[in-house]
């Protein structure tokens, strides 16, 4: 009606003796879109029915079921995680849709639902978080879209901001219900400070913006493992040079997350002041006052955020650790009888958090005789021996090597090679931290907030590791690698900017050097190595 007058208005019903608006008490209709009247099946307490609000799309609609269904189906669903739903709808879903597996989101299952509701050749085009492409709880409908539909384009936002008032990361998805397509066009919306207007621009009018970059996606290159949106020359070389490589899983004894230090108001603490026997302690959350436990049972941490490129930083964080290693790969709990006879400090502290310790994950320690226990008992043999540590969330590959000294938490991974492979450490971290491999991890990857990746198990299992059967090159790669930690040690030593200009130039000059190695190991060409060196 933007634009009418009263006059306009008036014309219209005189000339054409016709309401201004056509009719739509037919077209509009209430329910929950989701749920079918086999919702009553599995329902003994009809109470919330009218919450509820079961709705049958060919009831309401028979004209449109009569002709094979909509011809479009467009939408901006709810974005809610299944864990906030209430059960018995949890569980209706979980059943009735092949896209609400694990931990999903409700947006999926919209997804899946306009799928069933449209006719063939009709369209879906719905606006949702982009997380789908890569997480667990998108492989459902990951494998519903390529088994059923056809991909006709995506246009990704990722850091770009299309609703005010809210962050999220998200991409419009067209799909269809016809399977003669091959490819479609994945755009890719890199800077979060585009204008609006730009945008608009791009997607309106189809006016070009260099940083809005357009890729040819060949459907058959996806995988419900998770959705790589490169060229089909780009995924080429990635599948080459994983038919020609070993998986980094294969090679390892484990790769592990670190400590869960959970309630966080208890076991992380910062030493104020340490003396022979003790030292005095303060928790890191939400309390200012000063403890004291003892040395014995004080583990330093290193966190995600000091591990870098061959070196990490060792700061004031601790753990409370109330436990005791029986041998490098066996730990037990110290009894609370042993913890008040051998380390009453200690005990005196988890006495004063014992609220926080046995309310944790809805009391699951109540009435348990180890309450003071971590949440989560895994991994413990593995901080105690050598690895390659990555943070878990990083905008670039940050692999350095530890020794059996150090421990990580749960924002950080442990790369552990098996017997055979532990020689090969040194040129192993210099792979994982060249520009190729963190190109293929990144290819797998999602990005997060801020430009972050996830660095976790899932992406690290599959890096293609290339071991050369000449041993000059490994030996090459194991050289430049010890310079760039010996170079790094002296760096995070120095404070004469001179010489930190300096030892930026030698690390850059060896890392490109290492580079280069990497390429060649790989049987990189000319164009191949420009698209590695544009990341």
């Amino acid at each position: 009606m933007e634009g009418e007058t009263e006059t306009s208005i008036s014309q219209q019903l005189k000339l054409w003796n016709e309401r201004v608006l056509p009719t739509l008490d037919n077209n509009i209709k209430s329910g929950n879109s989701l749920i079918d009247t086999d919702y009553y099946e599995s329902q003994f307490d009809f109470g919330d029915e009218k919450k509820t609000k079961p709705f049958q799309w060919n009831n309401a609609f028979p004209e449109v079921f009569k002709q094979g269904g909509f011809s479009c189906v467009i939408g901006n669903p709810p974005y809610v995680r299944s864990k906030l739903l209430e059960e018995t709808q949890r569980n209706y879903f979980s059943r009735k849709f092949k896209s609400a597996k694990g931990t999903f989101d409700i947006y999926s299952i919209f997804i899946e639902q306009a799928f069933y509701l449209i006719k063939n050749n009709g369209l879906v085009a719905f606006i949702n978080p982009n997380k789908y492409f890569y997480s667990d709880y998108g492989e459902g409908i990951r494998n519903v879209i390529l088994e059923n539909y056809c991909i006709e384009s995506i246009v990704d936002f990722n850091e770009f901001q299309v609703f005010e008032g809210i962050t999220t990361y998200t991409a419009v998805n067209i799909f269809s219900k016809r399977k003669n397509k091959s490819a479609f066009q994945y755009s890719n919306v890199s800077d979060k400070k585009l204008y609006k207007i730009e945008v608009e621009d791009f997607l309106l009018r189809e006016i070009t913006n260099e940083k809005i970059t357009n890729t040819k996606v060949e459907i058959k290159n996806l995988s419900s493992s998770s959705w790589i949106f490169k060229s089909k020359n780009e995924s080429g070389f990635i599948s080459r040079i994983k038919m020609e490589s070993t998986p980094l899983i294969e090679l390892c004894y484990k790769i592990y997350q670190g400590f869960v230090l959970t309630p966080t108001e208890v076991f992380p603490v910062s030493i104020e002041k340490e003396f022979k026997t003790f030292s005095k302690v303060k928790p890191i959350k939400l309390d200012e006052t000063i403890y004291e436990v003892e040395n014995e049972l004080l583990i330093p941490i290193i966190k995600s955020s000091s591990i870098f490129r061959y070196h990490f930083d060792t700061k004031n964080y601790y753990s409370v650790f109330p436990y005791k290693y029986i041998s490098d790969k066996e730990v037990e709990l110290i009894s609370e009888k042993t913890l008040k006879e051998k380390y009453p400090k200690a005990h005196d502290y988890l006495k004063a958090k014992s609220n926080y310790l046995k309310t944790r994950e809805k009391g699951r320690w109540l009435n348990s005789p180890n309450w003071f226990e971590f949440s989560r008992k895994q991994n413990f043999e593995c901080q105690k021996m050598k690895k390659i540590l990555v943070p878990g969330l990083a905008t670039n590959a940050r692999y350095t090597l530890a020794d059996e000294t150090v421990f990580i938490d749960q924002g950080s991974y442990g790369v552990i090679l098996n017997d055979k492979h532990k020689p090969l450490e040194k040129f192993i971290l210099g792979i994982l931290n060249s520009k190729l491999l963190d190109f293929i991890f990144k290819a797998s990857s999602g990005t997060l907030s801020g430009g972050y990746y996830s660095y976790q198990t899932k992406y690290l299992s599959e890096l293609p590791i290339k071991i050369p059967k000449d041993k000059s090159v490994i030996e090459t790669v194991v050289k430049n690698v010890e310079t760039l930690i010996e170079i790094n040690k002296e760096l995070a030593n120095t404070k004469l900017q001179n010489r930190i200009d300096q030892l930026d130039l030698k690390i850059l000059h060896y890392e490109n050097k290492l580079n280069d190695i990497v390429y060649q190991l790989y049987d990189l060409s000319e164009a191949e190595i420009k698209i590695i060196k544009a990341l």
